[in-house]
């Protein structure tokens, strides 16, 4: 596994994933950053993705490799 770099977005608020992607959040969970500052993630509660607060941090999701 690669190590990620973590993204602090109280430092540095403009150091945003990629449009459409998913990263992981502060507490380890998978977030999407949509565009234009909009983050969502999928609620199985209401079956679809709904927008959230920013993260405070963010980081890319670990690809394993052997």
């Amino acid at each position: 596994m690669k190590n990620k770099k973590w993204h602090d977005l109280r430092k540095n608020p403009k150091d945003l994933p990629k449009n459409n992607s998913t990263v992981l959040d502060e507490n380890g969970d998978k977030i999407e950053y949509i565009e234009y500052g909009k983050w969502e993630v999928y609620s199985e509660y209401y079956e679809r993705y709904i927008e959230v607060d920013p993260p405070i941090a963010w980081c890319e999701v670990p690809i394993f490799e052997e």
